[in-house]
């Protein structure tokens, strides 16, 4: 069955983000000048840093989770039955915790950060102007990060739908909420409230649906479960990967806001936004069956695993071509139009576009290995992010946006694309017997 009722849901959710996000970009496009689109988009991109410092925690959690929750079952108001509850409670406590330290950590570096960057930019009399809206954006991505390990957890156990219920709940509110305070003039208050209705939102979902969780985590006694062991083992290399894709996909915008204008930070970051929405979309046939995967791994059966993963890569590739095909159509019926202007030429598009499939076809890749709580494919992506890096840095005071989008296209399809493809069936044959 091509669309099962998880499929749809998180379609639901993926499509609510692509839809909600054209209309933020036709509202962004409209009612802010070049100058302020460009300042937006560099808020919402070093706030993107909690990538860094939560270091794919949330995949690895969620991975652990799926091997963990086997002989368990969720009871009445979120409370756990079955074998071995009191380990499965304190790996979600050690969790917690360390989503605590990882968002203070991010509040303290990045706040200085950012506050260091758009210093250097002021286009108004006064700091004021876009200070206190960045502490706003900080503690509110600092707030929804202590969210993400009840979603992880919840969504390793298998209550795919209900996370994504919630996930549709909060992107609804919080567009609705940011597409309001952009139309009431505070269009960089609006890049903070996305996470901030993320945290309201979970944290309601907890308090009504999982009430039982929260008084089990305080409970819960550490020394039940290892987290050195089996956690860290697989979060390390999986954050190392998180960090080196972050830095692949997300360092274009600030570095052309900073060495260059903001225009152009603008441009980069209006069109990479798009190339990640369809990415984000296509990329639903994978997520969906995560916890699946995982549990076909724990009972070595191959023969499901590679159904699933294969069946899924498939139609992720055909989702994301048919929307890249439709976007190219739409870019090119609007070429005479003044929105236009707000992107980057058709060349650069097309090639991030090329540049987040691959991205995402590698992505699926590290997915499938992850589930054998591995990540092999950490060398290539710290290769690219180290050739990214420098050469972005290079090309955005050389080259402006043009050179940066050749360096992340040649990093991805000339090194991280082929090696992920090479360790992916080298692993396969290894691991699999």
């Amino acid at each position: 069955m091509f669309l099962s009722k998880v499929t749809f849901l998180i379609l639901a959710q993926r499509g609510w983000q692509s839809i909600s996000g054209i209309i933020t970009l036709v509202i962004i496009s409209t009612y802010l000048t070049p100058d302020e689109q460009g300042w937006y988009y560099a808020f919402i991109s070093i706030a993107a840093f909690y990538s860094v410092f939560e270091m794919g925690l949330a995949s690895a959690v969620l991975q652990v989770s799926a091997h963990f929750f086997s002989g368990l079952s969720w009871g009445k108001r979120g409370r756990l039955t079955g074998n071995a509850p009191l380990v499965f409670e304190s790996f979600l406590k050690e969790s917690v915790k360390a989503y605590l330290k990882l968002a203070i950590v991010f509040s303290l570096v990045v706040l200085p950060f950012g506050a260091y960057v758009f210093s250097a930019k002021e286009s108004i009399d006064s700091a004021t102007f876009w200070l206190f809206p960045w502490i706003f954006v900080v503690i509110g991505t600092a707030l929804s990060m202590l969210t993400l390990p009840f979603l992880a957890i919840v969504e390793g156990s298998g209550e795919i739908k209900e996370v994504y219920l919630v996930r549709i709940v909060y992107g609804i509110c919080g567009s609705i909420v940011c597409w309001v305070t952009i139309f009431s003039g505070g269009y960089l208050w609006a890049a903070g409230m996305m996470p901030i209705m993320g945290f309201l939102i979970s944290a309601i979902w907890l308090s009504i649906w999982k009430p039982s969780l929260l008084p089990s985590i305080l409970t819960a006694q550490e020394s039940h479960f290892d987290w050195r062991s089996q956690v860290w083992t697989l979060q390390w290399r999986v954050g190392v990967s998180w960090i080196s894709i972050f830095l692949m996909s997300q360092l274009a915008t600030p570095i052309l806001f900073y060495f260059r204008d903001p225009v152009v930070a603008g441009q980069i970051g209006l069109t990479l936004t798009i190339a990640h929405m369809i990415g984000i979309l296509s990329q639903s046939w994978i997520t969906r069956d995560v916890p699946l995967m995982s549990l076909a791994v724990a009972r070595k059966d191959w023969i499901a695993l590679d159904d699933i993963f294969i069946k899924n890569l498939r139609n992720m590739i055909i989702v994301f071509l048919l929307c890249g095909t439709i976007f190219s159509l739409i870019y090119a019926f609007l070429t005479d139009s003044a929105y236009i202007n707000r992107i980057l030429p058709f060349w650069q598009t097309f090639a991030l576009l090329l540049f987040v499939l691959l991205y995402q076809i590698s992505a699926a890749l590290s997915t499938y290995l992850r589930c054998f709580r591995k990540e092999p494919l950490m060398y290539p992506y710290i290769i690219g992010a180290i050739l990214v890096v420098i050469g972005s840095l290079w090309a955005g005071i050389n080259y402006s946006s043009s050179g940066i989008v050749l360096v992340m296209l040649a990093a991805q399809g000339l090194i991280v694309f082929p090696a992920s493809v090479f360790i992916w069936k080298k692993c396969k044959q290894s691991w699999i017997k």
